[in-house]
């Protein structure tokens, strides 16, 4: 796992020094020893794929996305990953604006919806799919977890590992 800093934080958190620290350690040293105690969080970018399998069939995608949801990996998004979530719900499973508008806001909540700041051209075989390297570029991500076979084939993009929700599993169970 690469130790990279959370996108969207612009300051390091402050630690205060408790009375107790002896005086030949300064703050910064301080602060640095607690953070090591810190559990590092994985930063994901989860594809439309597997947010749609987790949803509707549950199975391995689903349980990437439990993870999320109970604070065991930072998901990072984008708006137009969004977008092609909830048109596909809508197009391919019929689910009418309601039900997208719900599941869009739970999504949400157990993500970090970021705008991308690159325009990437890496995916020439299915351009829609550079939005989501856009997104792990910007937010820095460890993974990008997909069943895209064209992101898939990339296996990793600027320093970012591209798996299936079955590897990413096994890769952050060895980091346990």
């Amino acid at each position: 796992m690469t130790d990279r800093p959370r996108a969207g934080k612009s300051s390091p958190a402050v630690y205060p020094q408790p009375a107790s620290t002896s005086s030949s350690m300064s703050p910064l040293i301080y602060q640095e020893a607690l953070r090591a105690k810190e559990p590092k969080l994985v930063n994901v970018v989860i594809d439309t794929n597997v947010y749609l399998s987790g949803i509707i069939f549950g199975g391995t995608p689903g349980k990437v996305l439990e993870l999320a949801k109970d604070k065991k990996i930072v998901v990072f998004t984008s708006p137009s990953i969004l977008l092609e979530v909830a048109d596909k719900l809508n197009k391919k499973f019929h689910w009418n604006e309601e039900k997208v508008e719900t599941t869009l806001k739970a999504i949400s909540k157990i993500t970090e919806v970021i705008e991308p700041n690159i325009k990437l051209k890496a995916v020439k075989e299915d351009s829609s799919d550079n939005k989501v390297l856009e997104c792990a570029v910007t937010a820095n991500a460890n993974y990008v977890v997909t069943g895209d076979k064209h992101l898939l084939s990339l296996k990793e993009f600027e320093g970012t590992r591209i798996v299936t929700p079955s590897e990413f599993l096994r890769a952050i169970k060895s980091f346990k």
